[in-house]
């Protein structure tokens, strides 16, 4: 594999290579700078020129693979992102504007215009260099935001399917469009692989305002945006996952029918990857049930063994998790249930948009 500092531009996903400056959609959307990139994808800031060159605004937009272009489970992302603007709390959401078709050598690359989004919480947590994880207080406000996500998402019978600190993005701070042409430092690279010369551009998410060890005071003004739709998929029959083995519920890795309870499951992972900087089921080798049940019987240990916590918190925040983690589905609390417990609510009594 050659090695590139952001996504593998010479890999036969087929990446578009933007680059600053650059026009989209016969004009009518400048590129600005770049957001950030993954594996299906690459997100970059752009402004609406159609009037006269007169800005009417700035837009992300994502900008997938030729190959995620191609994918069945693309269309089903934007249908679903189409719809979200109707739903409750869609303000969480990416909230699609509108969508074109772009070409390169690789063949077409399909664009989707969103609302601007900031780093994602994934990010945050690696930016605390004593561990990788994240304060109680700023954990339960993640908490109590997310799950209001995933509530409007199960009530339109919509599973997410890869609940993630990668998918959870950080809505950009007051005032970050004044700050634009100062915040914008544009930095690039050239690659050379077999004799051809590939830009890359190195990415820029929006500032947030944030930092890792924020205060409860600060951490009010957390708003976050959940992305990552590529697995998403409406409730049905025949509903199969392909996120991450160590994430992934027990009702998926035995074949049996999944639901709206794997977003639980996922989301009970990230809290507790968040809270101790480490995943709960380390192995990228597919689990065992009895592997599973083992590791969920020792979460209350391994919170303590962590001392990310104090001795009083861990007991509540282990029974918590394990609502979230419960093997057998009916016994799984909803997201609906979730957001009343009152390890929530700690949370929202924090956050000025409950208060």
């Amino acid at each position: 594999m050659f090695t590139f500092p952001e996504e593998q531009l010479a890999s036969p996903v087929g990446y578009f290579a933007a680059q600053p400056g650059q026009l989209l959609n016969n004009g009518c959307w400048k590129i600005i700078r770049k957001l950030g990139w993954g594996t299906r994808s690459s997100t970059w800031l752009a402004e609406y020129t159609a009037r006269a060159g007169v800005k009417e605004r700035n837009s992300a937009i994502k900008i997938f693979t030729h190959k995620a272009t191609t994918d069945p489970s693309t269309a089903r992302e934007m249908e679903i992102l189409e719809h979200s603007r109707n739903w409750g709390s869609s303000y969480h959401f990416p909230m699609l504007q509108q969508h074109f078709v772009e070409k390169s050598s690789w063949g077409e690359h399909l664009c989707l215009v969103l609302l601007p989004q900031g780093a994602s919480l994934e990010s945050l947590r690696f930016s605390n260099a004593e561990g990788g994880y994240l304060p109680l207080h700023v954990v339960k406000n993640v908490a109590s935001e997310t799950l209001e996500i995933i509530d409007s998402l199960h009530t339109e019978k919509i599973i997410h399917g890869d609940i993630t600190a990668d998918n959870i993005l950080l809505a950009p701070q007051a005032g970050w469009e004044e700050d634009l042409p100062r915040s914008t430092n544009i930095e690039m690279k050239n690659v050379v692989v077999d004799g051809l010369v590939y830009p890359v551009v190195f990415s820029q998410p929006l500032p947030h305002g944030l930092e890792w060890n924020s205060s409860r005071e600060d951490i009010s003004d957390l708003e976050i945006i959940l992305g990552g739709f590529g697995h998403a998929q409406s409730l049905g029959p025949n509903i199969s996952l392909d996120a991450t083995q160590n994430i992934l519920p027990p009702e998926a890795i035995s074949g049996r029918g999944v639901d709206r309870k794997a977003d639980i499951w996922m989301f009970g992972c990230m809290i507790y990857h968040l809270l101790t900087g480490s995943p709960l089921f380390s192995s990228e080798l597919p689990l065992s049930i009895e592997d599973i049940e083992q590791g969920i019987t020792k979460i209350e240990e391994h919170l303590a063994a962590s001392k990310k916590l104090s001795d009083a918190e861990v007991p509540a925040t282990a029974a918590f998790l394990k609502s979230c983690l419960t093997v057998d589905t009916k016994k799984r609390r909803s997201a609906n249930d979730l957001s009343g417990d009152k390890w929530v609510m700690e949370g929202h009594a924090h956050n000025k948009y409950y208060a």
